[in-house]
């Protein structure tokens, strides 16, 4: 990747997709690392850039590297596969678009020990209620 108006072919999980280095670099550090390193990056049959990625949300990480804003679906699942998605490509304006979308929880129900890792995992602060014991 070396000029900036050079159209650059990327295959995102083996959707074709084409856009100028100039877009890639502007806003991704995944990119941008790409470009400024020369790291080897794997190719397609085609000489594209192989991405290992779904390619199901890219279209929408591409128009926001493209305009720096994007319309986020409703759906929380959706935002948060963009979310995971925006971390990879490194977007930090990206993610806290969809940090602000989704709506904060203050209490949440954890129904399984698996659920109660995930929830100590994700928050600083967990406050875990246990019916029938009080405190002191």
């Amino acid at each position: 990747m070396s000029s900036g108006n050079q159209i650059v072919k990327l295959n995102i999980g083996g959707a074709q997709f084409h856009a100028l280095k100039s877009t890639l670099i502007k806003r991704s550090g995944f990119f941008k690392t790409l470009s400024e390193t020369g790291a080897p990056v794997a190719r397609d049959e085609f000489g594209a850039i192989f991405i290992d990625r779904s390619p199901e949300h890219f279209d929408l990480i591409l128009n926001f590297m493209r305009d720096g804003d994007v319309e986020l679906p409703d759906s929380e699942k959706e935002i948060k596969e963009i979310q995971k998605e925006a971390d990879f490509y490194q977007l930090p304006s990206l993610i806290k678009l969809c940090e602000e979308k989704i709506p904060f929880k203050k209490f949440r129900h954890i129904k399984s020990d698996f659920e109660l890792l995930d929830a100590l995992a994700a928050y600083s602060k967990v406050f875990i209620v246990i019916p029938g014991i009080l405190p002191n």
